[in-house]
């Protein structure tokens, strides 16, 4: 079974590409910071409505287990995490030592165990959510999702006709809980709307019944053909957020717009899957995991050994700027080139062992 859809590989390297403006929006102009750092937040949303939706998607005809299927999983993600890890730690311990400031060896210790174990995203102390590579907090809440997968799909597999109402369902569950936080608790409800697993779990979860959706439709009517949807929606998404970008009070409401952004991408075929299926979009999607991991470490070193106390301007340092986006991508296909050596000359030992 297809495990992606060809028009869900322009939205991931457009979202990853957001995250990565956001976070060097200090190295832009104020103007693509201001647009890009909320946008953010709906582009987190989106990616694990996709990854809900690619895990339904290649595991719906499976019949899945929870301890072999979270092995698999760890096995693909920790070793790009523990680089990550290694290459914050040696940041940590370099700006201590230029500092002449001492580690609280407890706090790094404790903050080392709970990254490496994918806890971080369990707590709401921000000193351990977004400890070492702040951005795993992200893997955190996505192997709590994993977690879940294989009995998700077994009791989606048993209410599969009810997949639309289930939708409707979990939107408004997930809108009422962001409602609830932001307007009635306020002060500390970010953690609870944004890195919490179980709140990340429904957006997830949206994405695996627009999955279940998507596999009736094309087992049955089958995929149209239609790029007016495809670019009509796309430019709705973009239109609409920047119009409601200023009264923020409407934009919970983004989630219907999100969702109907995927059903529509995946239900129709067009120009915008025709751009995913091209072969440059395919790799630079394949290569989405590595590149999120790493980007905001080389936006780090970049700061610490490059801007700081140079000729550069907060203004102007497209340089800069350039030049960490090319190391992030250039890493990325590194790391993926490597790894899968790595993961073949594994498979050649333990084959050899086998036959020895």
């Amino acid at each position: 079974m297809k495990k992606r859809v060809d028009s869900l590989n322009l939205v991931r390297v457009g979202l990853i590409f957001t995250i990565f403006l956001c976070h060097s929006g200090d190295m832009l102009p104020d103007v693509i910071g201001y647009y890009a750092g909320t946008l953010t937040g709906y582009a987190l949303q989106l990616f694990f409505m996709i990854s809900g939706f690619c895990c339904l998607l290649s595991g719906y005809g499976k019949d899945l287990s929870t301890g072999p299927y979270m092995k698999k999983r760890w096995w693909k993600i920790f070793p790009m995490h523990f680089v990550g890890f290694l290459l914050m730690a040696f940041l940590i311990i370099y700006r201590a030592w230029a500092g002449g400031y001492d580690i609280d060896k407890s706090d790094f210790l404790a903050q080392a165990v709970v990254n490496l174990l994918f806890l971080q995203a369990w707590t709401p102390n921000e000193d351990f959510v977004y400890s070492f590579n702040g951005v795993s907090w992200f893997l955190s809440a996505l192997f709590f999702c994993y977690l879940l997968t294989p009995v998700m799909i077994r009791i989606l597999k048993r209410f599969e006709n009810y997949a639309p109402w289930l939708l409707i369902t979990v939107a408004f569950l997930q809108f009422g809980y962001a409602l609830y936080f932001n307007h009635f608790i306020g002060t500390g409800s970010f953690y609870y709307t944004n890195v919490f697993p179980p709140y990340r779990f429904l957006e997830y979860l949206m994405g695996a019944l627009l999955a279940v959706m998507y596999l009736k439709r094309r087992d049955g009517e089958g995929i149209p053909r239609s790029s007016m949807v495809q670019l009509v929606t796309v430019f709705l998404f973009f239109a609409v957020y920047v119009i409601t970008k200023h009264e923020m009070g409407f934009t919970r409401f983004f989630i219907v717009l999100e969702l109907y952004l995927m059903y529509a991408l995946c239900v129709y075929e067009g120009k915008v899957s025709d751009w995913g299926a091209s072969k440059l979009m395919a790799s630079l999607a394949d290569h989405i995991m590595p590149f999120y991991l790493v980007h905001s470490i080389v936006l780090k070193y970049m700061r610490e050994f490059v801007l700081t106390g140079s000729s550069y301007t907060v203004e102007q340092p497209i340089i800069p700027w350039i030049a960490s986006l090319a190391i992030a991508i250039a890493f990325s296909y590194a790391y993926m080139a490597i790894d899968k050596r790595a993961r073949a000359a594994w498979q050649r030992r333990k084959q050899a062992k086998a036959t020895a």
